[in-house]
């Protein structure tokens, strides 16, 4: 049986592969990703460009997962992205 955290674990593969179709595949359409304030930085409609700058931008970028918190069906991870 997979895990809760299998897909979450699947799409933090495909950034760290930098893999611009599989990446952007596990965000709804009606994604929208924002700022703190809640402005709208992206839709799904431009994160296969707005990712694929940033991957060819940033060489030396990686993610790590410092802590993971699973309640149920809910994930919270702490990531830290360098590069």
């Amino acid at each position: 049986m997979p895990q809760i955290t299998d897909l979450i674990d699947a799409q933090i593969a495909a950034y760290r592969e930098r893999n611009l179709d599989k990446f952007p595949a596990f965000y709804s359409d009606e994604v929208q990703i924002t700022d703190v304030n809640g402005n709208i930085l992206m839709d799904h409609s431009v994160m296969a460009e707005q990712y694929g700058q940033l991957f060819r931008d940033s060489p030396n970028l990686a993610v790590e997962i410092a802590s993971r918190i699973v309640v149920g069906n809910t994930v919270i991870d702490e990531e830290r992205v360098t590069g």
